[in-house]
């Protein structure tokens, strides 16, 4: 089974995309066979900053957030050791840690990091184990 880990950056440019060719890949990833999508427990939160910031209206941040909690991943949390492992990840490639996280799931369950942020996959695509929907 192909595993996808998948960052906020993903979701909100799915959502706000003008030109659809995130949410096209996206809406792909949802749809493969044999696919299962996977995250960090942060990413609710992630999510939900991000979206209160793409629009004014409680409405639409509802319908946003709506969308979001129906799609099908799977959040798993992290053990001390491995935020440790994360902390350390993210000092070496000057990332974030919340960023880093995502990274740290896809190298340790040998799937694929999928990102929007190109900050992020400019700096660490040495370690492989990622991919730029953007």
């Amino acid at each position: 089974m192909k595993k996808y880990i998948v960052d906020a950056s993903v979701i909100v440019t799915s959502f706000s995309d003008q030109s659809g060719n995130v949410n096209r890949k996206f809406r792909s990833l949802l749809n493969e066979k044999g696919g299962q999508l996977i995250s960090t427990v942060f990413l609710d939160f992630e999510v939900a900053n991000a979206i209160r910031f793409l629009d004014k209206d409680t409405l639409k941040i509802k319908k946003y957030l709506d969308a979001f909690f129906g799609l099908p991943i799977k959040k798993v949390g992290l053990s001390a050791g491995q935020i440790q492992e994360i902390v350390n990840m993210s000092v070496i490639n000057s990332t974030t840690v919340y960023d880093t996280s995502y990274h740290f799931l896809a190298i340790s369950m040998d799937g694929v990091f999928v990102t929007c942020d190109r900050d992020y996959f400019q700096k660490s695509k040495y370690l492989g184990y990622i991919e730029y929907l953007g």
